[in-house]
C-alpha cells in the first residue's frame, strides 16, 4: 500500500517551492502563491463537485491547499478502496519555516505525512464493512455508506498523526480524503494495480 503525490494543474507545490503559480503570463508581477494564499478566497459554488476545495478549515485557522495525494490498499483479495486525499498546509507556518529552515526541511515532512496519510488508509479500510446492506434503497446510498465510513475511520486514524506532527514540526495541516475520487472495490482488489494508480 502506497500513497503517492500529484499535482492538480491549477495548483503550484508550495510546499517544496512555495513561489510560483500555474496561470497565464501577464505583464504586471505576480504574487508568490504564500502571498496569495493569505488573500480570502471565496469558493465558486457554480465550480464542479470535482474540484476540491482550495480551503480547509482546522483549529480556526483557514488553510490552503497544497498538494493531492492519490492511495490506495486492499482489506483481501476482494474488497480495498482508492482514491484522492487533499493535504492543506497553514500558509503562514510554511513561510515562516522557509525562512527559519529552508525549503529541504519540507522534503522530510513530505515524507512523514506520506508514511501516516498511508498507515490512516489501511487502518481505515481494514476496519470498515464492505458488505452490501440488503435493505440499502440502493447503489448511491451503499456508496454513501461507505464513504461516511471512510471518512470516520481515516479520521480516527489520521488525527493522533497530524497532532503529534504539528507539535514536533510547528506546522499545521490536514488531510481530507476526496469524497468525489474514492472508487471502493468490492469484487476484486489487487494490490499491485492499486499502487500503481497515479
Amino acid at each position: 500500500m502506497k500513497i503517492k503525490l500529484s499535482n492538480l494543474s491549477f495548483f503550484a507545490l508550495t510546499l517544496l517551492t512555495a513561489c510560483t503559480t500555474i496561470a497565464p503570463v501577464q505583464e504586471t508581477a505576480k504574487p508568490s502563491l504564500i502571498e496569495e494564499s493569505v488573500q480570502p478566497l471565496e469558493p465558486d459554488v457554480s465550480s464542479s463537485e470535482q474540484i476540491p476545495p482550495p480551503t480547509w478549515k482546522r483549529q480556526d485557522k483557514t488553510l490552503r491547499l497544497v498538494r493531492v495525494m492519490d492511495g490506495g490498499v486492499c482489506k483481501n483479495g476482494l474488497q480495498g478502496a482508492r482514491g484522492a486525499f487533499l493535504l492543506y498546509a497553514e500558509p503562514s507556518d510554511v513561510e515562516r519555516i522557509k525562512n527559519e529552515q529552508g525549503t529541504k526541511v519540507f522534503l522530510g515532512f513530505e515524507k512523514q505525512i506520506e508514511a501516516f496519510a498511508a498507515q490512516a488508509l489501511e487502518y481505515a479500510v481494514n476496519v470498515m464493512t464492505f458488505e452490501e446492506d440488503p435493505f440499502s434503497l440502493g447503489e448511491d446510498v451503499s456508496q454513501q455508506r461507505l464513504i461516511e465510513q471512510l471518512n470516520r475511520q481515516f479520521r480516527i486514524a489520521v488525527e493522533p498523526a497530524l497532532t503529534k506532527f504539528t507539535s514536533e514540526t510547528t506546522l499545521l495541516v490536514d488531510i481530507v480524503p476526496f469524497v468525489p475520487s474514492f472508487d471502493f472495490l468490492q469484487k476484486g482488489c489487487d494490490a499491485s494495480r492499486l499502487q500503481a494508480v497515479e
